[in-house]
């Protein structure tokens, strides 16, 4: 019996909804909020309150497809996310663009917080400085005066959230961007010359450091002195210091046969987004345990996740 058969096996599937799965090994529910996007709806599932919130296409907003959900506080009562959103242009043939931007999700209801012409993706958000940070290539409209923002750049939202400050003015698509753990620095995939590779920026003094020179989709360890990323599938995790890289990448799973993708370090675990043949779903990996669990799975695709702390 291969590896992923083996976690499908002592899992424990808790159905609680018809187009979503929530499973937890031995036979215990999971003890907090967990947020996915699974088939064009994000799931909210609160197992403090033995609940589950779904949302999916709202007309009256006019936004669809939700990804990339966020926590931003530990109860899980409020998540971030991005969505589509159609915007109708012209006159006498008038079509709908398709753009991307933030909401957010809160007992009050949801909340758009940019409202670019573009795509606006990848957000993050740090409790230690009440700060988000995403890319977009909004800006795109000055490529002719300024090359370098014809490009997916980082920005900042910052306290209030009201203003994007843009952290990044150089050539290549930034992806994926998360701050570590002490809100002081961002991880984030640079493509560069035809190939996506793992930088840190430190958001004090712009200052960017290399950290390995393929992957993407990097996320901090809990402790902030490694960083895990996905490489051709498969996932790898690499020592860091205020310098940069201190180790040679080693492979996390190395027996997993799914495809990699989407990884969140969180304090229960790491988060994974896997596809194997024509199944998907979502693990965790707990280190200490070196065992990974399914949280969510089925045939149709997947679009990030988040653990609340």
């Amino acid at each position: 019996m291969s590896y992923h058969n083996r976690l499908r096996v002592i899992c424990l599937i808790l159905l609680f909804s018809s187009t979503a799965k929530v499973v937890s090994a031995n036979e215990e529910r999971l003890s907090t909020a967990f947020a996915f996007v699974r088939a064009n709806e994000l799931v909210i599932y609160r197992p403090d309150r033995r609940d589950t919130i779904v949302l999916s296409k709202n007309s009256s907003k006019n936004w669809c497809q939700p990804m990339s959900p966020i926590f931003v506080d530990a109860k899980g009562e409020t998540v971030l996310f991005v969505a589509h959103r159609l915007v109708r242009r012209g006159t006498r043939e008038a079509v709908n663009i398709e753009i991307t931007n933030l909401y957010l999700f809160c007992p009050e209801g949801v909340q758009q917080l940019t409202k670019y012409g573009g795509f606006t993706i990848s957000p993050d958000y740090s409790p230690i400085n009440n700060s988000i940070v995403f890319v977009s290539n909004h800006q795109s409209r000055l490529r002719k005066l300024i090359p370098p923002t014809n490009s997916m750049q980082l920005y900042l939202k910052k306290d209030r959230w009201n203003i994007a400050k843009c952290l990044t003015h150089t050539l290549g698509d930034k992806y994926n961007p998360q701050w570590s753990p002490d809100g002081k620095k961002i991880a984030f995939a640079w493509m560069k010359e035809d190939r996506l590779g793992i930088y840190i920026l430190e958001e004090a003094t712009v200052r960017i450091i290399k950290v390995v020179s393929a992957g993407n989709y990097p996320t901090w360890q809990p402790d902030g002195k490694a960083i895990a990323f996905s490489r051709n599938g498969k996932i790898f995790v690499i020592d860091i210091n205020d310098s940069g890289a201190v180790s040679e990448p080693k492979q996390l799973l190395p027996d997993f046969a799914g495809y990699c993708s989407f990884l969140r370090w969180t304090k229960a675990g790491l988060l994974f987004q896997w596809a194997h043949g024509r199944e998907q779903g979502i693990s965790l990996f707990t280190p200490e345990t070196g065992q990974a669990q399914i949280l969510a799975s089925g045939s149709k695709e997947f679009g990030g996740s988040d653990l609340a702390d």
